[in-house]
């Protein structure tokens, strides 16, 4: 019983590092999009390679953890191109948050 404990807290971590990296990639395309239509598109510039760095630092645990490449690319990818509202937002950090 102890093993499949383990395993299961094992998946839960990897899911938890894939999803914060979905956040961070989300918010990296929000900031991203944003300097192009923002008057301050230094500080919208910045704040998209500071998201990236963060989402590609916990796909790199994520990945190191377990998870596999073809996941990590549909989360990334869902999270940047379905990712348009607050609501989105809310809604990725609430199942990050969850993990």
């Amino acid at each position: 019983m102890k093993k499949k404990e383990e395993q299961r807290l094992q998946r839960a971590e990897v899911h938890a590092a894939m999803s914060i990296a979905g956040v961070a990639a989300a918010l990296s395309a929000i900031a991203s999009e944003n300097s192009k239509n923002e008057t301050n598109e230094d500080r919208e510039s910045a704040i998209a390679s500071a998201a990236a760095l963060v989402a590609a630092q916990c796909a790199k645990v994520a990945e190191a953890m377990g998870a596999k490449k073809e996941d990590l690319r549909s989360v990334i990818g869902s999270a940047m191109n379905g990712t348009t509202t607050a609501s989105d937002i809310l809604t990725l950090t609430a199942a990050a948050a969850t993990c």
